[in-house]
This record gives C-alpha cells, structure tokens and sequence, in this order.
C-alpha cells in the first residue's frame, strides 16, 4: 500500500540527486500509461480467474467474456461485460465506471436497451434482491439502464487511486481479484439458478 511512511521516502529519494530528479519526470510523463497497464493486466486476471470458475462450475448456458480497455479514462467504459449467450444482447453482467479515469465503478446487470423498467427488468432486480444475503451482494435501486448496479466496495472503487492500483498489481494479495470474482460469480449463480423465470418476462 502507498501510505504516508513510503511518500516520503520516494520523494527523498528523488530529490537527493538530479538524475533522480529527470527520472521521476521520466515516470510522471507515462502515468497514464502505467495506469492502462495495471488495469488491463488486472482485467486479464479476472478473466482468468472467471473463465476457470465458470469450466469448474460446469454451468449449462454458454457464457462470453468480454474486455474493453481502448479507453479507460472514459466515462462508462464497459471494462468487463460477462454475456449469457439465451439473452441474446439484451443484458450483460457487467464491471463500468461512473466517472473517468476509471472512477466510481459499479457492477452488476446492465441492459442494452435501457429495459431496467419493464417486466423483465423488475424480474431481475426481484430474483437478485432475494439473494443478496445468500451470495453476499449489495442492495441498490433499479435504473433505465440498469436492474441491478451497487457501487463496488469503496476500497476497490477509484481505479485512478494510489492505493486501489497498488492492490490490483499485488499478486501476493488477491483481495481485489477476490473480491470482483466472488461479486461476479454470484450473480452467474443466480442468473444460472434461474435464468428461466427472468426469460420468460420479455417485456
């Protein structure tokens, strides 16, 4: 983690010679960078780790993972869209953020077609308001676009943060990858358990 013992530390460093100096200039210029390169590199893990759970589930409905990283600071990037293949492109489970630079990210179950109020899209909200206790999820409002869609954690939320970043490349510790896999896994659970009863409200 990046706390204040370290801050200081690198900025001593840094100042103690003029190498050092043009270097951290150096490091500042590709921040951006660096940045889209933790995020995918996490991305991809999640992926992984997705990918694994579902083959190990041995889950009948066909699923596809998607990955969006071309622009990461853009407000409402879908990073993670996760499709069950009988809903044809109707809905996804999905990992966006709410602000730029991959801030205030929220998950959950976002329609295409701004359905979040129909019959349908009340079903969804109702079949995961009923299991939230059970898989540990958040309760939220349903919106146009979305029938289900929490904030992430507030320690996960602010991609563009120091301290998010650091525990997104820390392969020591897995909570974030943890953390976004379990949330994830749980709505495939729900959506598997009763896919369908969601199916059969079209409208």
């Amino acid at each position: 983690m990046i706390n204040t013992f370290d801050k200081e530390a690198i900025k001593e460093f840094i100042i103690s010679s003029d190498t050092n100096l043009m270097l951290a200039l150096g490091v500042m210029s590709t921040e951006k960078v660096i940045r889209h390169h933790i995020i995918n590199n996490f991305l991809r893990k999640l992926e992984a780790r997705i990918s694994s759970q579902l083959k190990s589930a041995q889950f009948t409905n066909e699923w596809e993972i998607l990955i969006n990283t071309r622009n990461p600071d853009n407000r409402f990037n879908n990073f993670f869209q996760l499709i069950n293949k009988n809903w044809g492109d109707d809905y996804s489970i999905m990992i966006e953020p709410q602000q730029g630079s991959a801030n205030q990210l929220c998950y959950g179950i976002k329609s295409k077609h701004k359905t979040g109020f129909t019959e349908q899209g009340k079903k969804i909200h109702q079949i995961i308001s009923a299991h939230i206790d059970m898989y540990g999820l958040d309760n939220t409002k349903i919106t146009e676009w979305w029938p289900y869609s929490p904030f992430v954690a507030k320690e996960f939320r602010d991609w563009e943060n120091l301290e998010v970043l650091s525990l997104l490349i820390d392969n020591q510790n897995t909570k974030a990858l943890d953390y976004f896999s379990e949330k994830i896994m749980a709505l495939v659970k729900i959506i598997e358990q009763n896919l369908g009863e969601i199916m059969q409200n079209n409208t």
